[in-house]
């Protein structure tokens, strides 16, 4: 039997013929690995009764989490690190998957005539970030190189595992926070001025920062279908909002004394979009000012992502499909031949049972062109 660990990208890996192995026959499992504070290897944690893993692309700790624990050597919560795996076999070979490296934190025993369980709150790494606060005016300076001022911020929090991806932009003007800004609000402010993602940690803890690319230019990692090799339920909703979706962006850069700011405007005037100028016959607009953002073109590159994200709102489906291994942010295709419905979309929420044979669940957001 194949042993492989998936590593996330958007090629499956199959066995000899080609089927794919999350379409088959699944004896699943789950597997929970422990980490030192250092995140070296310490062994597995027995006696995990349940868990449920949650992931939002809108929440300032994108993963968290419960697990509950009964057995009989507690560990020190607070000196360790997990890892929950999810394990899949076929005939030909076995799969498996990291969900991330999670905090354990405020424990909460319960004890009854069978003896104690212990409920256990989870955070993903970012929560290091998000706690770890600047007791001083930071400054990054004007001309400073964005992604070595991301990757400073993210090490003096003594965090060294992160592929922030290289980028020569510099900064305009410089760019201040006030003493008690988490270093995690710096370092998703200075991926915005280069129009990168929001940092993320994938499953193995490591801090992730990449160019933003619209979802046409992603590519799709998974397709939901309802046909014989459907893994999703048939009870799902679908969600329409157009009531306020824009139709035009305008993004007004920050500057400073010297340095006047950069304005850009995205427009939407697809006829073929239900929400363009040209088929609704006006202009609903929306402003962002202050917008820090290195260069014209980048601003430009802004406004367009943020003409698309506030486009996407309009259709979202909630549905439930056996365990694969997404990301947030991910595209997908969503069909429902007999309704039909077809539609690619991003993943947006994820949430996770750590139980054998549950279901996950996903809600996705539609792309809109």
């Amino acid at each position: 039997m194949r042993e492989v660990i998936w590593l996330g990208d958007a090629t499956p890996i199959y066995p000899i013929g080609g089927k794919d192995p999350l379409l088959d026959h699944r004896d699943e499992s789950r597997r929970w690995d422990v980490l030192t504070l250092k995140e070296a290897p310490a062994g597995t944690l027995d006696g995990v009764e349940a868990g449920t893993l949650e992931f939002n692309v809108n929440s300032t700790i994108r993963g968290g989490g419960t697990l509950t624990w009964s057995g009989l050597d507690e560990p020190d919560w607070s000196k360790i690190l997990l890892q929950p795996w999810y394990v899949l076999r076929t005939a030909e070979m076995e799969i498996s998957w990291p969900r991330g490296v999670f905090i354990p934190a405020a424990p909460v025993d319960s004890h009854s005539d069978t003896g104690k369980t212990v409920e256990v709150e989870l955070y993903d790494k970012l929560l290091i970030l998000d706690q770890d606060k600047v007791d001083a005016t930071y400054t990054v300076g004007k001309g400073a190189n964005v992604v070595a001022a991301i990757r400073a911020v993210i090490g003096s929090a003594g965090q060294t595992r992160h592929a922030i991806e290289d980028n020569t932009q510099t900064l305009r003007s410089p760019m201040v926070w006030e003493a008690g800004t988490s270093k995690l609000r710096i370092a998703n402010d200075l991926l915005d001025a280069v129009n990168y993602f929001s940092l993320w940690c994938d499953g193995y803890g490591v801090y992730q920062g990449n160019p933003y690319k619209a979802p046409s230019a992603r590519p799709v990692v998974r397709r939901f279908v309802d046909d014989q090799n459907s893994i999703y339920s048939p009870d799902f909703t679908h969600d329409r909002d157009m009531f306020d979706i824009p139709n035009k962006v305008i993004q007004v850069g920050r500057g400073d004394g010297d340095t006047p700011g950069l304005v850009a405007t995205a427009t939407n005037t697809n006829p073929g979009n239900p929400y363009s100028y040209p088929s609704r016959g006006r202009w609903i607009v929306h402003v962002d000012t202050d917008v820090e953002a290195t260069n014209q073109t980048t601003l430009d590159s802004i406004a367009a992502r943020r003409l698309g994200q506030l486009s996407q709102v309009a259709s979202t489906v909630d549905f439930t499909h056996a365990h694969v291994p997404l990301e947030l942010n991910d595209v997908v295709v969503f069909e429902r031949g007999d309704r039909e419905l077809g539609l690619t979309a991003t993943v947006q929420t994820m949430s996770i049972s750590t139980t054998p044979g549950d279901l996950m669940q996903t809600k996705i957001r539609e792309v809109t062109t």
